[in-house]
């Protein structure tokens, strides 16, 4: 009988430490155990095994939907910039007039002024169309730049005065 390190309190229930010292049979697992516990341990490494199969599967999965996912925000976003060039292009007949001069500072003011007014997204007032028409490269050669587009808009049947300012005529005035 060998004796090896020292006993615990809760080794044996109903056996003493006898000097600090345990005696390896105190420990003997019968043969049963023994197998009982490396079958244990085996059926143990298969089940972490299978579930480390399955987490790379499903990190797998996951990398793939993740990936979906923002393909799918990238498609949207591109419709949605789709729809809104197509909703501010200048229809064909957009201010068609029996004779037209595409040179005309009220023709380019006009063609301005609705590619504005379908990006506010609201009416603007002659003072904001002016900052908008300048931001937009169109300067107008006129004593007075206000009176000139006021006389553009009133005189153009595709904007009507909403009393705060211009909108597209037969078009609803988006809300808030």
């Amino acid at each position: 009988m060998r004796i090896t390190g020292s006993a615990s309190s809760h080794s044996q229930p109903n056996t003493k430490p006898r000097s600090g010292l345990v005696h390896e049979d105190e420990f003997a697992l019968e043969a049963t155990s023994r197998d009982a516990l490396r079958e244990a341990i085996r059926i143990n490494g298969i089940e972490i095994a299978r579930l480390k199969e399955t987490l790379s599967e499903v990190q797998a999965a996951l990398s793939e939907r993740v990936a979906r996912d923002e393909y799918l925000k990238r498609v949207s976003a591109l419709w949605k910039d789709q729809e809104k060039s197509e909703s501010h292009r200048i229809p064909d007949n957009f201010a068609a007039r029996q004779r037209q001069r595409r040179t005309s500072m009220a023709w380019r003011v006009r063609r301005e002024a609705y590619l504005i007014l379908k990006r506010a997204n609201r009416p603007l007032n002659r003072t904001e169309l002016l900052r908008e028409l300048r931001v937009a490269g169109v300067e107008l050669n006129a004593h007075d730049p206000l009176a000139a587009i006021t006389k553009i808009m009133w005189n153009a049947t595709e904007f009507e005065s909403t009393g705060g300012g211009y909108w597209l005529a037969g078009e609803p005035i988006p809300a808030d």
